[in-house]
């Protein structure tokens, strides 16, 4: 097991932190769909580091670090694809099917796929992890499918919040964490251990305002 420091996690939730912290810099962040069709499409990735409100912050972190450590026990560019492509995904598919949200911000959609491919791959293993991850599959589906149908979010739980749940969000999150899981599996083993190239997901060991949307 690696015991490395979970790079790319800790990059991620630093920049969120300082995006809420720092007074101007959510503003040049966050989803803004008129200035990403002015040109600024750096806000298709760090939109997702905006969060409108202290508590909305502190839950989005505190899931993405822990997902975050257990991704980088592999290849730490297995985090760094997932970060960006499904930070990406999120955004077209916001940009596109979604036409009426003016803003968006919140890692909550990243913490959704990094669920998706942590339990997609734990489906390798034998014994009561299959399982588990058999049943976060499930839940997960679950959660995705409600927040769909009830237009909510277990972002709910927060209580009044100054934004509108996105499910849309959510369901894309899910959708990217479980292509680059299968794209990992159908990589795996390729290269060796000590190759210092090898860049391959060996994951799982087997043997402000109500116009203001977030994930």
């Amino acid at each position: 097991m690696s015991r490395r420091l979970p790079a790319w996690t800790l990059l991620l939730v630093a920049a969120a932190s300082l995006s809420y912290l720092v007074p101007g810099l959510a503003e040049v962040l966050v989803f803004d769909r008129h200035a990403i069709g002015q040109g600024e499409l750096w806000r298709l990735l760090s939109g997702h580091l905006v969060h409108f409100s202290a508590s909305h912050l502190l839950l989005d972190l505190a899931v993405v670090a822990l997902a975050g450590a257990a991704i980088e026990r592999g290849p730490r560019c297995a985090a760094g694809a997932l970060y960006t492509g499904s930070a990406l995904a999120i955004s077209l598919a916001l940009l596109v099917l979604q036409p009426q949200m003016a803003f968006y911000g919140g890692l909550s959609g990243i913490a959704t796929a990094q669920i998706a491919f942590l339990a997609w791959l734990g489906l390798g293993a034998a014994g009561p992890r299959h399982w588990l991850c058999l049943g976060c599959l499930g839940a997960l589906a679950l959660q995705v499918i409600g927040d769909f149908f009830s237009g909510g979010s277990w972002l709910q739980l927060l209580g009044d919040q100054p934004f509108a749940p996105a499910p849309l969000a959510h369901g894309a999150g899910a959708l990217s964490g479980t292509i680059l899981a299968w794209r990992a599996r159908r990589q795996r083993p390729a290269r060796s251990a000590a190759d210092p190239a090898r860049c391959l997901p060996e994951i799982i060991q087997t043997k402000p305002s109500p116009d203001q949307d977030t994930g």
